[in-house]
């Protein structure tokens, strides 16, 4: 893997265009999953560690293992402002937090999460559509 530069324009093009056509053309939701994606990897990285998030973070988790590490393309003030929302999503529906802590934070797919969780599929999939949707109105709200 490449070194990514934080100081570095992101291009989001890409990932913003298959997001979105996740998401079913709504923008708000793509954005909101790509800003989650890069928020997850800021975390996981050590770029930062959000304050009182208690979600097991940067200090538990070092997935990448090698001596390259991505480094996130968000700023701080943006992966705070997830960080809230992410909390206000743990105390109003945690089913959906816990489900976009799977599928982002741990990057599991949604079979190995409705497996361990013995839920549908496509109940877990709402679930991180109903979570993405919760994040976006707060960030939109902020």
């Amino acid at each position: 893997m490449a070194l990514v530069h934080a100081q570095a324009e992101p291009d989001f093009s890409e990932a913003f265009q298959e997001a979105r056509a996740t998401a079913g053309r709504d923008e708000s939701i793509a954005k909101t999953e790509v800003l989650l994606e890069q928020f997850c990897l800021w975390a996981r990285t050590g770029s930062g560690v959000p304050a009182k998030y208690r979600s097991i973070m940067a200090a538990a988790m070092n997935i990448e293992g090698e001596s390259t590490v991505r480094e996130a393309c968000i700023s701080d003030d943006q992966a705070l402002e997830i960080d809230r929302a992410w909390r206000q999503l743990e105390d109003a529906r945690p089913d959906e937090a816990l489900v976009l802590q799977l599928y982002y934070m741990h990057e599991w797919e949604i079979p190995k999460i409705s497996r361990v969780c013995k839920t549908a599929k496509s109940t877990v999939s709402m679930l991180r559509k109903c979570g993405l949707s919760f994040i976006a109105a707060k960030i939109q709200d902020e």
